[in-house]
C-alpha cells in the first residue's frame, strides 16, 4: 500500500497551540511513536496517517474539536519553506493558486489543488490519493482554512461560496468566523467558489510585523532555534549546551527554561537529534559506522553503537539491513 507523506514544516504552529493550552508540546509527539522534533525539525517527513492520528490527539488533548481549523489559521505561507515562498512572491492569486499546485509536492505526497472554470466562477478545491486509516475530518477542515487563505492574499476582498465535506453542526457559528457566512455542508470535497475575475486581482505583501514591530518570543521559537543550532553547530563539533546557548544569545538558564517549559530536556533534545541524524546517515548516505560516529562527535565508534543500541535497540549495522 502506498504511504503518502506530509513534511514537518507544516506542523509549526502546532507547539504554540498546544503550549497556549496549557499542555508539554514533548508529551505529544511520542503517544504516536513520533519524536519529539516532528514538530521542531521542518525537513523531517510523517506519514499522513500519523498527522491524521496527531491531529485527533490534539483534538482531544486541547480540548478543541476544532483544532485543525484554529491551528491551520495561525499560519503563514512565509513560514512555509520553498513552497509558501513561491506563493507569496507571485504577482496575483492565480499565479499564487497555481504555483501551490503544482508545487504541492514540496510540502506534501497524496494532495492534489485543482482549479477549474465554469460558467464565470472558479472551484479551487483539495484531493486526496489513496484512503485515509484515519479519522480525516481534521485534515479536511483545516484545508478548508488553507484554501481560504489563498483568497485573503488578495488586495481586495472576495466574496466566497465555501464547499465543506462535514454535516453541517448544530452550531455553525466558528465555522462562519474562520471561513465567512456562505457555507454548504456534506460537499464531496474540500473548496472554494468564487467569481473568475477574482484570479486576476494582486495579492498583498508577505511582509507581517506585531503590533509593537518585534518578533514575538516563545518558548516554541526557542526551542526551535535549540535544533537549528545543534545543526549548524555539529559541523565543527557535538553540540554542547553551553555552545547553544551561546549561540542563541541566551543564557543557559534560559535556554533550561524554555526546554523545561516545552516538557524536554536539552540531553533528550541531543539524544533524538543524534539518532535521527545517525538513522539518515546510516540509511541514505550509506556512510561507514566509524564516519557516522565521528560525523556526531563521538570519539569512536564503540561509543555511537552503544548509544544507537541503547536508542534503537539495535547496532548501527543491524538498523542499515
Amino acid at each position: 500500500m502506498t504511504a503518502y507523506w506530509i513534511k514537518c514544516i507544516a506542523l509549526t504552529r502546532i507547539a504554540d497551540y498546544v503550549h497556549a493550552s496549557g499542555v508539554e508540546p514533548a508529551d505529544i509527539a511520542p503517544r504516536l511513536g513520533l519524536p519529539h522534533l516532528s514538530l521542531l525539525e521542518p525537513d523531517l517527513w510523517i506519514e499522513r496517517d500519523k498527522y491524521l492520528a496527531l491531529a485527533a490527539n490534539l483534538a482531544d488533548v486541547c480540548d478543541d474539536p476544532l483544532v485543525g481549523m484554529h491551528i491551520t489559521a495561525k499560519s503563514e505561507f512565509a513560514n512555509l519553506g520553498r513552497w509558501g515562498a513561491g506563493i507569496v512572491r507571485s504577482q496575483d492569486l492565480e499565479g499564487a493558486i497555481r504555483f501551490a499546485a503544482t508545487n504541492i509536492g514540496l510540502i506534501e505526497t497524496g494532495r492534489r489543488l485543482s482549479l477549474t472554470e465554469e460558467d464565470g466562477r472558479v472551484r479551487f478545491q483539495s484531493d486526496f490519493d489513496g484512503s485515509m486509516s484515519e479519522d480525516p475530518h481534521q485534515i479536511l477542515e483545516a484545508t478548508l482554512v488553507s484554501l481560504k487563505r489563498f483568497v485573503d492574499l488578495a488586495v481586495e476582498e472576495i466574496p466566497i461560496e465555501v464547499h465543506v465535506p462535514e454535516d453541517q453542526p448544530s452550531d455553525t457559528s466558528e465555522y462562519e468566523r474562520l471561513l465567512g457566512p456562505n457555507l454548504v455542508f456534506s460537499a464531496e470535497a474540500p473548496a472554494l467558489v468564487f467569481d473568475w475575475t477574482a484570479l486576476s486581482l494582486p495579492v498583498r505583501s508577505p511582509m507581517a510585523i506585531s503590533a509593537n514591530g518585534r518578533v514575538l518570543e516563545s518558548p516554541e521559537r526557542l526551542v526551535r532555534g535549540v535544533v537549528h543550532a545543534m545543526d549548524e553547530i555539529i559541523v565543527d563539533e557535538r553540540p554542547s549546551a553551553l555552545a547553544v546557548a551561546s549561540h542563541l544569545g541566551v543564557t543557559l538558564r534560559t535556554m533550561q527554561r524554555n526546554l523545561r517549559a516545552w516538557g524536554t530536556t536539552y540531553e533528550e533534545l541531543l539524544n533524538e537529534f543524534l539518532m535521527l541524524h545517525a538513522a539518515f546517515e546510516l540509511r541514505s548516505h550509506h556512510c561507514s559506522v566509524t564516519d557516522v560516529a565521528f560525523n556526531l562527535g563521538y570519539m569512536d565508534s564503540g561509543h555511537f553503537t552503544r548509544a544507537f543500541k541503547r536508542w534503537t535497540g539495535v547496532t548501527p549495522r543491524d538498523f542499515r539491513v
